[in-house]
């Protein structure tokens, strides 16, 4: 047909490294799948059905998604991938995607999201599904050796490798991930994983960990307002000083203890993190109990500024403290969602691997004979820091630690340690302004 002869001639000028569309694209088109899922137009497939296709967290497979949304749409369009009927000059390729067509859309969809290369500008991804033209017989792009492939274009041309792991299937247990994996480390691509903590977790931990220990402090702060008449006003100096003292006292310690603490062979939490994670927690009840008690110690400062500084005391203690428990739970949901990442990759070794087609295997099995023992360390590393470069690389052959190193939510993470940072600076100015006699050490600690 002319149309489809059209599509063929349309692929054929544009490379493989350009079939890409834009992030927010891929976000779009989930959605319009997720609508046309909702209204029953994306059904299961009754011979072999999906247990999970009415998970809306999960949703139907990639075959159901090409078969029944992406084929008649692009179709309509001309017979070009989805891709080119978006962008028929095409887009260079940034970012490519790893994965398995047996997991769910809106799985790969969130996955990906939390995958995403952080602080760098990255706008376009390679996915296979709407890069190939389904509707076009591509077999003769795909019958050649596995390093001309579109994949292999597509990778070499892209900064970032985005490997997503599924509930359905082991996405190593596939030869061509597995390819795609080793011709990440012979192009020197950064690997990523979908580690950045799930929304759901990190709202579950911030109420519990964050949120109700604040309400807390806050209500024996209010406690305290109702007793306190029952003592002397040096009584209550000395308990509000002395708390603050233990405040203090107390921050310091687990702050330098904070520096020195590791995570476990695996990642996770270890028992001295658990013990000052809950420490943490107790400073930010103590740090809350003491903002509104402190407000009836005024000293008679004369300006409003420096009464806005002795207020700041506790207040600063507060603050530190509860983004010190808020990174520290940031750290846990890291180490959690790598273990948990981890465990779905179902990786055992790239000998165990298979094809669906005996001719790919054979020609993947041949491209990679020799090499096995590399990109099974490839994989490990990956599974082991959630994410691979070379750095990674080098250490583990260094024999360094690096379980969980590899990956971090580099904005909410700089985000609190800003917090944490500008809380301290405004702790040293208030105590230069309102006791000069220490701002020469002040000074000091500053350069320090």
């Amino acid at each position: 047909m002319a149309e489809l002869a059209d599509a063929w001639e349309a692929h054929m000028r544009i490379p493989p490294e350009r079939w890409c569309i834009t992030k927010l694209e891929f976000v779009e088109f989930v959605v319009d799948v997720r609508s046309a899922w909702t209204n029953g137009r994306v059904p299961d497939n009754e011979a072999m059905p999906n247990p999970r296709h009415r998970d809306a967290k999960h949703g139907p497979n990639l075959y159901q998604v090409n078969e029944h949304y992406v084929k008649p749409l692009t179709l309509a369009a001309g017979g070009m991938s989805y891709a080119l009927m978006k962008h028929p000059e095409g887009l260079d390729c940034e970012v490519f995607v790893s994965h398995s067509w047996c997991e769910g859309l809106f799985q790969l969809s969130n996955s990906i999201r939390r995958a995403w290369p952080q602080l760098e500008v990255r706008r376009n991804l390679y996915c296979c599904l709407l890069a190939n033209p389904q509707n076009l017989d591509i077999s003769s792009l795909l019958d050649v050796a596995p390093e001309n492939s579109p994949f292999a274009k597509a990778l070499q041309q892209a900064s970032h490798l985005l490997v997503v792991p599924n509930s359905t299937v082991g996405v190593y247990s596939r030869l061509w991930c597995v390819y795609e994996a080793y011709l990440g480390s012979v192009f020197k691509k950064t690997y990523l994983m979908p580690v950045k903590p799930r929304n759901s977790a990190r709202k579950r931990v911030m109420i519990r960990t964050v949120l109700l220990p604040i309400i807390l402090g806050l209500l024996l702060g209010l406690l305290w307002e109702v007793v306190r008449k029952q003592f002397t006003r040096e009584i209550e100096t000395q308990v509000l000083l002395w708390s603050c003292f233990i405040e203090w006292a107390a921050m310091g310690i687990l702050l330098l203890a904070a520096t020195s603490v590791v995570s476990g062979p695996d990642g996770e939490f270890t028992t001295c993190m658990a013990v000052i994670y809950y420490l943490f927690i107790f400073a930010v009840v103590l740090g809350w109990s003491l903002v509104m008690p402190w407000f009836h110690a005024t000293l008679g400062y004369e300006y409003w500024y420096v009464y806005l500084l002795h207020f700041g005391v506790p207040g600063n203690m507060a603050v530190i403290s509860t983004a010190c428990v808020a990174l520290f739970g940031q750290v846990y949901l890291e180490g959690e969602e790598l273990l948990l990442q981890r465990e779905l990759l179902h990786f055992d070794s790239v000998r165990n691997a298979r094809c669906s087609n005996p001719r790919d295997e054979e020609r993947i099995r041949r491209a990679i004979e020799g090499k096995e023992a590399e990109v099974d360390a490839v994989i490990r590393i990956l599974s082991m820091a959630g994410a691979y470069n070379e750095t990674l690389r080098r250490e583990w052959d260094e024999g360094v630690e690096i379980s969980g190193s590899g990956f971090t939510d580099l904005t909410c993470n700089t985000i609190w340690a800003m917090f944490i940072w500008g809380a301290s600076a405004a702790a040293a100015i208030a105590d230069a302004i309102l006791w000069p006699d220490l701002a020469p050490w002040m000074s000091y600690a500053s350069a320090v």
